[in-house]
């Protein structure tokens, strides 16, 4: 397998993803306006909203259709169907002590996803991961023009004490706490606030500020030590089906996979457990064909590789 195959269409499915919810907000605006005396006149001074119109045929009947689909990545709906991002639920449960059933319907597509192919979300929909990877792209080009940066060594433990503790402070004081600073869902609602021209202006500082640090200090720094939507999917991945495999007869020990592994995993020497995200980066950069995707049940066995 080529080096662009499986990191392009994990690339172009993030972005397919924050597409697809700019114009679900768009169309959704559109008929807001629609169903609003004068509405026609907004759309035509906003340049999106024209080119929608224009799509669906300029009208001057009113649409007053339902919204069918809406929401982000912390929750989304289309139609009776309902998602929610894991942590959500969780935050809503422990915030409200309160278990609904259309809460844990809401759940049952994630964590049919999450039983397979564990971290998914991870990488190929969470637009966090996509940023943190052009991070980790332009610090590789930095360096290999002599502009070097920190690379500070991190551990994923924080991300399970901010997991565990941010539960606590939704229980005992009822306040969402993962809510106010949780990239996907920061980066998924300033996606629809374009329509509007307003964003959530310290929410956004954070991120950057994030991302300032992983240039600056440490490659993926949320993604393997801080995030609790990370490591919420850790536990609950464990068992998934979908798993790299390692075929220590093809391995020559060449280290490549170990290196490229953003969550330091050394997929040529350790079982990878629930941290891997799938991602395919160590399948991609391997010369010798010793890794693969395999469908399989239960852990990652013990595999006693010697090199």
């Amino acid at each position: 397998m080529t080096l662009p195959k499986i990191a392009w269409w994990r690339h172009l499915t993030r972005v397919a993803v924050l597409l697809g919810l700019l114009l679900i907000a768009g169309f959704n605006l559109h008929r807001h306006y629609k169903s609003q005396y004068g509405g026609q006149f907004e759309i035509d001074q906003h340049a999106g909203l024209h080119l929608i119109d224009q799509l669906r045929g300029t009208s001057p009947h009113l649409d007053r259709r339902p919204v069918t689909i809406s929401g982000g990545l912390w929750s989304f709906k289309a139609g009776p169907l309902r998602t929610s991002d894991p942590l959500a639920v969780a935050s809503s449960i422990l915030t409200s002590r309160t278990i609904t059933v259309a809460l844990l319907l809401s759940l049952l597509i994630p964590l049919l996803v999450i039983l397979w192919g564990g971290r998914l979300f991870c990488s190929w929909i969470c637009p966090m991961g996509l940023l943190g990877e052009a991070v980790r792209g332009i610090r590789q080009r930095l360096d290999r023009i002599g502009v070097r940066f920190f690379n500070l060594p991190i551990s994923g433990l924080p991300k399970y004490v901010l997991l565990i503790g941010g539960a606590l402070a939704c229980l005992l004081f009822s306040i969402p706490f993962f809510y106010g600073f949780y990239p996907p869902r920061i980066l998924s609602d300033a996606v629809r606030d374009t329509w509007y021209g307003t964003f959530m202006t310290a929410e956004l500082l954070f991120v950057g500020i994030l991302l300032l640090c992983e240039l600056v200090l440490c490659e993926r720094l949320w993604c393997k030590c801080l995030c609790p939507g990370g490591a919420l999917l850790s536990g609950l991945g464990t068992m998934r089906r979908l798993r790299v495999q390692h075929n220590p007869d093809a391995c020559t020990a060449c280290g490549a996979c170990d290196l490229t592994c953003p969550y330091d995993l050394d997929p040529s020497r350790k079982a990878l457990g629930g941290e891997c995200d799938n991602c395919g980066r160590c399948i991609e950069v391997c010369k010798d064909s010793a890794l693969a995707f395999r469908i399989g049940s239960g852990p990652e066995g013990k595999r006693n590789i010697e090199h």
